[in-house]
């Protein structure tokens, strides 16, 4: 007899471990669950998992899927990259924001963290043209935001969030605002608003969210080989925005050749100003490539404008199909979506009497 929401936190363990390495198919065969083929094409496959290996009916309670035990289960899915790479599929959707009240309450005791400080990660590995039956579950993990590195960060986040609520801007809120918890929008369509407690303006639904490319992290971080990856903030207690801010301020107002010989960079390469900035990181690669912003799908780019104020490059979007943003409706369009979800960071480089000094 399946327990349902009343798993202990040792039998939620044992399940999600027995369950390694098995579709949906398999666990059907080996009579692990009961489920007639037509009732496994209904829904997506975290619902079925939830439904048929632990017993529980599709829901949106306000309470954590598990319960003493606090948990949360998540099942989402990641896929191989054509370099060998892995990566999330898709952001992790947690909670609806409830705009009229979550604005009243502090980090630690909101409704988010109420959800959400223990979440029980199933990761399954999406292949293209594969059903849904077939996805292997690959890994698990058990997420507890207090123990978490980057909680102080999600904190930030959410705080965030939160006060644009309390300002009167649910409406504003957007993706980009944050680093690892975002505020994605959840609706059927655009048509899908909710009412803002200070302003009148209606606000589309969202519900926090795990970024995609944060989830990337994790998903690299646990499944794949992240051995390679480097951090900037290496035994700070600072933030990553005041970390950023203390070297640009370190360096800011130099020229180009005053950072090169203090960089000890000798070089006559076009991206010096790239190499100069992951130079004053400390960064042995490319300061794109480090944990903090591809957790933040932060872009860092070098602009150079000239002494009358012109800037001699472009920066340049995804290529897309003329056919296929014409049919694109502009609040659910795959350029709104890369705009709100990405940030850029631009390191400024002016030329002042025929010499770049970096301003910003």
């Amino acid at each position: 007899m399946k327990k349902g929401r009343l798993y202990s936190r040792e039998e939620i363990e044992v399940i999600t471990k027995s369950a390694l390495g098995k579709s949906l198919n398999d666990l059907i065969k080996a009579e692990v669950i009961t489920i007639e083929d037509k009732e496994a094409n209904k829904g997506g496959l975290g619902q079925l998992i939830e439904k048929y290996l632990f017993g529980m009916e599709n829901n949106s309670d306000s309470e954590p899927d598990f319960m003493p035990a606090g948990i949360e289960l998540k099942v989402t899915p990641y896929r191989k990259l054509k370099n060998g790479k892995l990566s999330a599929k898709e952001r992790l959707v947690l909670n609806i924001i409830d705009f009229e009240n979550e604005y009243k309450n502090e980090f630690r005791n909101s409704h988010f963290w109420y959800k959400n400080n223990k979440i029980q990660l199933l990761w399954y590995l999406w292949e293209p043209g594969k059903d849904k039956k077939d996805y292997k579950i690959t890994h698990e993990k058990l997420l507890e935001l207090a123990l978490n590195e980057d909680l102080n960060q999600i904190e930030k986040d959410w705080n965030t969030i939160i006060n644009k609520i309390k300002e009167g801007k649910a409406h504003e809120i957007s993706e980009a605002d944050t680093m690892y918890l975002g505020a994605c929008t959840k609706g059927a369509n655009s048509l899908s608003v909710r009412k803002q407690p200070f302003n009148d303006i209606p606000a589309m639904q969202r519900a926090f969210c795990f970024k995609v490319s944060y989830m990337t992290q994790l998903v690299r971080k646990f499944i794949g080989n992240y051995s390679d990856v480097e951090k900037i903030l290496k035994d700070t207690q600072y933030s990553f925005e005041e970390y950023v801010n203390n070297i640009i301020n370190k360096y800011k107002g130099k020229s180009q050749k005053e950072l090169m010989k203090e960089l000890s960079i000798n070089s006559n390469a076009k991206n010096i100003n790239s190499l100069l900035i992951n130079k004053m990181f400390n960064v042995r690669s490319n300061l794109a490539e480090t944990e903090e912003f591809q957790k933040a799908n932060i872009i860092p780019k070098t602009i150079r404008i000239e002494e009358n104020g012109r800037i001699k490059e472009s920066i340049s979007f995804p290529a897309f199909k003329y056919t296929d943003i014409v049919n694109q409706d502009w609040k659910t369009c795959d350029l709104r979506e890369e705009l709100e979800t990405t940030k850029y960071m631009f390191f400024v480089f002016k030329k002042v009497n025929n010499e770049y000094i970096l301003k910003e």
